[in-house]
């Protein structure tokens, strides 16, 4: 049996934080000798062009919530396969990879990795009822921060030395601002503020359009670059139209590189409402020099030191979000932020190191 073959399973290959995360994961291991296997229980499909050739990927075109065929599918994928250890990606496909491991001829190690630090609604919550004791019996639960690790803990009764912690990481070769070419020219008054996140309720969109517009009514000169879609899309724009913010609000779509929207920008802002643990997009504006505003939710205050590379605001507070914007209108202060943002980011939060925590977490 290869000591070094392990599968993931997430449920689908959507444009997420949590998708990509794990595409670049299974691409780097395979390229560091690892056989890697990708199940995907159903679409959409949007980040399959991005796994490596070296990655063998199960499609299991899952039909219903707890589809038998899926099941059967994954047993019998893992059985023949000879996989002797399955890291679930979040909690829906644990109970897939929990119910699907049962009674194979090899005892199967179960890492899970969790990225929610709390839920949006009831539903969510409610559905812990099952996921939590499938969580209590994992061999390894990975959390993204600590303030999330220590929560769920916690509230969920799990056991402390069967978790850990692994911080996301940035390629700091692909986010780095002299690599940022072929945008567009912007006013030295103007100050231009970008946002990339899923057009979701839990992401605060209207919190920064509140402080976008009470910034506006002061005098200031700010515009704002929406980046992603997303079910509450059409809801914002609405939003957008009815505040009188038309001409300083910019929806981009989504982006397959976001690195030329991110160079269009003076700083970063993500005023997430809940479900936040340790932003992908944030540290991938830090690593392109950006100034970050971020909810003070999940591990927040553990990406950034608050005044000094970015600040921290209540979450759903758009008037002290809108003093931490104020704050950097001021060119220089937003100069020494950007370089600390850049550091922060190369001293603690590398792909490499991510990659290093993971293999640990593979091998134990």
């Amino acid at each position: 049996m290869n000591a070094n073959r392990c599968m993931f399973v997430l449920s689908s290959l959507c444009v997420g934080g949590s998708e990509k995360k794990t595409v670049s994961m299974a691409n780097r291991l395979a390229r560091r000798g690892w056989e890697v296997h990708l199940g995907v229980l159903g679409d959409p499909q949007d980040l399959l062009p991005m796994v490596a050739a070296e990655v063998e990927i199960l499609q299991l075109a899952r039909r219903k919530r707890v589809d038998r065929d899926v099941l059967g599918r994954l047993h019998d994928y893992l059985e023949r396969r000879r996989i002797a250890l399955v890291w679930s990606v979040n909690q829906f496909p644990m109970l897939y990879t929990r119910l699907a491991g049962r009674k194979l001829s090899l005892p199967l190690r179960h890492v899970v990795s969790v990225n929610t630090t709390d839920f949006h609604s009831s539903y969510e919550r409610l559905q812990m009822l099952l996921y939590a004791p499938l969580m209590r019996h994992a061999d390894t639960v990975v959390f993204g921060s600590f303030a999330q690790q220590r929560a769920w803990v916690r509230r969920y009764r799990l056991h402390a030395d069967r978790t850990t912690v692994i911080y996301n990481g940035v390629d700091l070769d692909y986010y780095t601002p002299a690599d940022l070419t072929g945008t567009p020219p912007r006013s030295g008054r103007e100050l231009t503020l970008g946002m990339v996140a899923q057009f979701r309720p839990e992401k605060g969109h209207r919190v920064l359009l509140d402080a976008i517009a009470r910034l506006r009514q002061e005098g200031l000169a700010v515009r704002l670059l929406l980046v992603g879609d997303g079910p509450q899309l059409a809801t914002v724009r609405g939003l957008v139209h009815s505040m009188g913010l038309g001409e300083a609000v910019q929806f981009t779509g989504r982006s397959g590189d976001v690195r030329p929207l991110l160079s269009s920008m003076d700083l970063f802002v993500l005023p997430s409402l809940a479900v936040e643990t340790f932003s992908n997009a944030a540290l991938e504006a830090m690593a392109t020099g950006l100034p970050v505003i971020l909810s003070d939710i999940g591990g927040a205050s553990e990406m950034i030191v608050h005044g000094e590379c970015g600040f921290l605001c209540p979450p759903g507070d758009s008037m002290a979000l809108t003093v931490a914007i104020r704050r950097l209108t001021d060119p220089e202060t937003r100069r020494a932020f950007s370089a600390a943002a850049r550091a922060r980011v190369a001293t603690r939060f590398s792909v490499d190191t991510m990659v290093q925590h993971y293999e640990a977490v593979l091998r134990c």
